[in-house]
């Protein structure tokens, strides 16, 4: 008897038709995981690329006063009043504690103009096709 031989007869034509549905599904899945692998490496480097852009373009004194806010509201949760720097529009540092950052307009403006600023670059990069704001 042969490889395919049974004792009701021959099955190579089903084994040959299993084998290659086999070899077809290995291939797709390890063809999806490819795929998979270059779409998260393309997202990862464009979104990097935006960051990138974002750090360069943006208004120095609104990126510190965007982290001084992030970081008020951080402390402020914990319980704390720390003090943090605060880059006023004459580039000068002024120490405040936690509760005046979140309560001063002028730094939450600021902040908010480097979000708004940032969300120009994130869209575009998503491929959402907004123009990134002008300084």
């Amino acid at each position: 008897m042969g490889r395919h031989d049974t004792s009701l007869g021959s099955n190579a034509a089903h084994s040959s038709w299993l084998r290659g549905g086999q070899v077809f599904i290995h291939t797709a899945r390890m063809s999806l995981q490819i795929v998979r692998l270059m779409a998260v490496l393309c997202i990862i480097t464009t979104m990097g690329t935006a960051f990138y852009f974002i750090t360069q373009n943006a208004n120095p004194i609104d990126q510190q006063n965007w982290m001084s806010v992030n970081m008020a509201r951080l402390n402020t949760a914990l319980g704390s009043n720390r003090e943090f720097a605060v880059a006023r529009h004459d580039r000068s540092n002024v120490r405040m504690p936690s509760e005046r950052i979140l309560a001063d307009p002028y730094t939450r403006q600021s902040a908010d103009r480097f979000v708004a600023f940032a969300k120009g670059y994130i869209y575009n990069a998503l491929g959402i096709g907004v123009a990134p704001p002008s300084r």
